[in-house]
């Protein structure tokens, strides 16, 4: 849900004042990790997530093998309750 390419990222953007590649112990570099995917799946993005801006999930999702990835934006959500009011999404 909402996913973002590394957390190093987001954080440079946000303290950019700070050498905030030194500072964190791990980076959550999952950029790096997508291009392993083979498996089907399936991202989901809150239309009104403040949390996570949407160039990190867009960012991650450039990087996926487009045969098995299926992207979502749930209207109306946030960071907070993108599954608990939009739960239907995962019903078949």
């Amino acid at each position: 849900m909402t996913p973002y390419d590394s957390i190093l990222n987001m954080a440079k953007d946000k303290y950019p004042f700070y050498p905030i590649k030194y500072i964190l112990e791990d980076q959550f570099n999952s950029i790096d990790r997508v291009k392993d995917i083979s498996s089907p799946t399936l991202v989901l993005l809150a239309s009104k997530d403040k949390t996570i801006d949407i160039k990190y999930s867009k960012n991650l999702i450039k990087e996926f093998n487009s045969s098995v990835l299926k992207v979502k934006t749930i209207s109306n959500s946030n960071h907070k309750n993108i599954i608990r009011e939009n739960s239907i999404i995962l019903k078949r």
